[in-house]
């Protein structure tokens, strides 16, 4: 029985890991947005899946299509989790766009990093998106994915 006991305490420690790490790819996958004074962006975020996923859509105002000829984006990036701390909510991964493979060693890919924001419930929250050039995206939940 002793053995038994002594089996199981570690597969159980590790299980309950796995469900926190599972948990916040869960609460961060959907279909995000921010909206400033160019344009909207739209962020897909796809962790829950075995294939990781995270897509851009930025659709510029009318004024910036004009006059600073900017353009519509539409990428699609593959995912590589580098780490979860869930004592901040923060998952950083690698990203590469879709078709094209990582970058070996993988530490040459850009790192980019989500953060859960919580407020007064636990329930609610917000994220923000950071990029590996430092620019900041504070995001709004928009659907499911």
């Amino acid at each position: 029985m002793k053995k038994l006991i002594f089996f199981l305490i570690p597969l159980i420690l590790l299980g309950c890991g796995e469900s926190g790490e599972r948990d916040i790819l869960r609460d961060v996958t959907g279909v995000w947005s921010a909206k400033t004074y160019d344009g909207t962006t739209v962020f897909e975020v796809n962790f829950d899946d075995s294939v990781k996923t995270f897509r851009l859509i930025y659709s510029p105002t009318d004024y910036n299509k004009k006059w600073e000829n900017e353009i519509d984006i539409d990428d699609l990036y593959d995912v590589s989790i580098k780490n979860i701390e869930k004592r901040n909510n923060i998952v950083s991964f690698y990203l590469t766009k879709r078709g094209e493979s990582f970058k070996e060693p993988i530490r040459e890919n850009p790192i980019w990093t989500i953060r859960q924001h919580f407020g007064w419930n636990d329930d609610e929250y917000t994220i923000s998106l950071t990029t590996h050039k430092g620019d900041n995206y504070d995001l709004g939940w928009v659907r499911d994915y």
